[in-house]
């Protein structure tokens, strides 16, 4: 049994809306190694309960085994279709996933201006070889296409 400290503890370091990712549950074979959820709600007891990306909502123990995961906002554009906020892992693995494959960073925007120095473009590096579609095309202060990226954000 936890103590009301320990409680408190995991109360405050998975607050709802974290997102975890599962290393072992044992006895729940549908609950996979790399499972990722998000934080729903600590209970009394300092179960966490998560809603996971397989639809379950099985509670995270203290006997199970899994980290927090940090996440970073990003614009995604998908071809023919509006850009969305969406929030996703800030490991290699959750950028490949977003497009579909290897990435590449493209930062056509740097310049004099300071505040556009973060921004950059995360695309498949593949998606003109490989015959995605055609997503956005990147264009100059006078309207200038400078190169069009490719690719969906899942195949």
């Amino acid at each position: 049994m936890m103590t009301r400290k320990e409680i408190d503890r995991i109360k405050a370091e998975y607050p709802p809306g974290s997102h975890v990712k599962l290393i072992e549950m044992k006895g729940e074979p549908q609950m996979f190694c790399g499972l990722k959820g998000t934080v729903m709600a600590i209970d009394d007891i300092g179960q966490i309960h998560v809603n996971w990306e397989n639809g379950s909502t099985l509670a995270l123990t203290e006997e199970d085994r899994f980290e927090k995961m940090h996440v970073m906002r990003v614009i995604v554009c998908r071809p023919g279709e509006k850009p969305t906020i969406e929030e996703i892992g800030d490991d290699l693995a959750s950028m490949q996933e977003i497009v579909g494959g290897l990435i590449e960073e493209y930062m056509p925007f740097t310049g004099d201006d300071p505040r556009e120095d973060n921004i950059a473009i995360v695309c498949n590096e593949e998606g003109k070889m490989n015959r995605m579609p055609l997503n956005r095309a990147i264009t100059d202060e006078d309207g200038q296409m400078l190169d069009i990226i490719a690719g969906p954000w899942r195949q």
